[in-house]
């Protein structure tokens, strides 16, 4: 209850901050920060007192475990929050219908499905560094494709977008769904050798920090 009430008052409060820039009820979105800060206070010391915390601290006071779970928040915020505005993004920028948007997605899917499994079964041999530094780097450069993509259009008609561009998006969508695929699979389990009496808190850990950075 109040880790949900701490993330559901921050997100209360950023959504406030950014509904209208023009006219920002600031007192409000201010209260419900002070909020979440105050219950994130009281959640971290009933944490350190409950015999079966959510979150074990153990865990966290560890290097290795600690830049994992701050690697999975920062890739939760960069890749995967952004990445749900794509739907939007070709809405807007490329005039699809919202059904046209959500068929984009499906080489994200696909592409993420045929690198984890790859992944998955490699990472034995591979280690964990490499796959998440080349997934998130292939992330990076997939985003950042998508980007200069609009910067192409202007005189474009729509007929030729959907000819010279679109099928472009779908590349690039499908490249960033095997970075996911590669980067995914080896920060979930990174580390989880060094404690392998724990690796449902770790792998769970992971997810939390990820899904909260989103």
């Amino acid at each position: 209850g109040l880790l949900f009430g701490t993330l559901s008052s921050l997100m209360f409060s950023i959504t406030m901050v950014g509904k209208d820039i023009n006219n920002i009820p600031w007192a409000m979105a201010g209260t419900l920060l002070a909020v979440s800060i105050g219950l994130l206070i009281i959640f971290l010391r009933w944490e350190k007192r409950a015999k079966e915390p959510i979150i074990d601290f153990a865990l966290l006071r560890e290097r290795p475990f600690l830049a994992a779970n701050i690697y999975n928040t920062v890739y939760g915020i960069c890749a995967l929050g952004v990445f749900s505005l794509i739907p939007l993004y070709a809405v807007t920028v490329y005039n699809m219908t919202v059904f046209q948007s959500g068929v984009l997605l499906t080489p994200r899917s696909i592409g993420m499905m045929v690198a984890s499994t790859v992944t998955s079964f490699s990472l034995v041999k591979w280690g964990y560094r490499k796959p998440i530094l080349l997934g998130t780097l292939t992330v990076t450069a997939a985003l950042l494709l998508l980007s200069l993509q609009s910067q192409s259009i202007g005189s474009q008609g729509i007929g030729t977008i959907w000819l010279t561009t679109v099928p472009v998006l779908f590349v690039l969508v499908g490249f960033c769904g095997v970075g996911h695929g590669v980067a995914t699979p080896a920060a979930n389990n990174a580390c989880i050798e060094l404690m392998p009496d724990k690796v449902a808190t770790i792998t769970g850990l992971r997810g939390m920090f990820r899904n909260i950075g989103s």
